[in-house]
């Protein structure tokens, strides 16, 4: 497992990430290597929510999503 920047990860899915979660801001991102593939997670977060992608080989998809909430005292 290794942490990676955004222009570490591979174009393909950075060119995914500008277009269909533009909105969203990048927070991190790992690269795993297990199996003989390599996998990369990478987590995204807007106003609203928190992404976290996993694309592989096969393409990408939302493994989860965290949605914020305001907390008030």
């Amino acid at each position: 497992v290794t942490n990676c920047t955004l222009k570490q990860l591979p174009q393909a899915l950075q060119n995914k990430i500008a277009k269909h979660y533009a909105g969203y801001a990048y927070v991190s991102a790992m690269q795993i290597n297990a199996h003989d593939a390599v996998t990369h997670e990478v987590i995204l977060q807007n106003e609203k929510d928190f992404l976290t992608l996993k694309s592989t080989e096969d393409g990408v998809e939302v493994i989860q999503t965290i949605t914020k909430t305001s907390v008030s005292y």
